[in-house]
């Protein structure tokens, strides 16, 4: 019974760590990797060669083990296992606590409240620093498209008592508009560039999991995609409108002085003038109509992405 029950005691040493082992190695694939076969076969041949090289270093100390060698052995593994991973450990903890917290915030504001509350969840820092790019993003297109019109261009002349020369001046404010709106699209693309660098540079100062960022970057450009669709579309509306506007006061400009306007209907000399007229009045219609359509496209791609970013908070 004596010698049985002394030679219990590093079996059962021996057990206990080797169990300890498997769940370091257990809590590493579902904790992290979320029962992924892949990491699961990654980690499994992770684990057995850091289990040889911890079973070899207290082979060579068995002096000093003697019976506690094998499970000192199990127990440096897992140990060994658990630092090697230190760091997609403490990853998957941000991101769990991440998900939790920012499935709470109901608007871009208590994100940014969350983000202050919570300074050392480099996810939350991260998923903060990307949307603020993207609200800097919005702000500037707004700034964009601000200034595309001329200030003058709201202070339009009345046709029936304009002169020749304040038709012309704004004939000119069209055409620079006009101007303005193609040339905006390249303006905005580049911010949308601005705007990608600008994440990949928080990235490399809040957190180095190449993870977080590869998931942050689809969404970015899957975005930038869409908004480089429909805004070069909105934009080329845009200038579609002032074109179409500009062509109708280069009518008024040739026709000054030959028509009246009664009950805000204009009246010109002849029937072929008046056919020519209302084509031009059909096509700024046409044209406005167009950039309606854009704008509520760009309303509804809008409203798309704010859900999907906020079904990307909640998974």
């Amino acid at each position: 019974m004596g010698h049985g029950g002394v030679s219990m005691k590093p079996r059962l040493a021996n057990l206990a760590a080797f169990l300890l082992f498997v769940s370091a190695g257990a809590f590493i694939v579902y904790y992290v990797y979320g029962n992924s076969l892949y990491w699961a076969s990654y980690i499994s041949g992770q684990a057995l060669s850091v289990m040889l090289l911890c079973q070899g270093a207290a082979f060579l100390l068995r002096r000093f083990l003697v019976e506690r060698r094998t499970a000192t052995g199990f127990l440096l593994a897992s140990v060994s296992l658990l630092a090697i991973n230190a760091s997609d450990i403490s990853y998957a903890y941000e991101s769990y606590e991440a998900k939790r917290l920012l499935a709470l915030a109901e608007d871009a504001a208590q994100i940014h409240l969350t983000a202050r509350q919570n300074p050392s969840n480099r996810v939350i820092q991260f998923t903060d620093a990307v949307l603020r790019k993207g609200e800097d993003t919005q702000a500037r297109l707004a700034k964009i498209v601000e200034g595309i019109e001329p200030s003058a261009l709201a202070q339009e002349p009345q046709p029936a008592s304009a002169t020749r020369t304040n038709l012309e001046n704004y004939r000119s404010l069209l055409s620079e508009a006009e101007t303005r709106a193609r040339a905006a699209f390249a303006e905005y693309s580049a911010v949308l560039s601005e705007e990608r660098e600008a994440v990949l540079s928080a990235h490399k100062t809040i957190t180095q999991n190449e993870d977080l960022l590869r998931a942050a970057l689809r969404g970015i450009d899957k975005r930038h995609a869409s908004s480089r669709e429909f805004l070069s579309r909105f934009f080329e509306a845009r200038a579609g409108v002032y074109a179409t506007y500009g062509r109708v006061y280069e009518f008024l400009v040739a026709q000054h002085g030959r028509f009246q306007v009664k009950d805000g209907k204009f009246i010109f000399i002849d029937q072929p003038t008046a056919d020519r007229w209302n084509a031009l009045v059909a096509d700024y219609t046409r044209a406005t109509q167009r950039l309606e359509a854009v704008s509520k496209q760009i309303e509804e791609a809008d409203r798309v992405q704010a859900d999907n970013w906020r079904r990307t908070l909640t998974n």
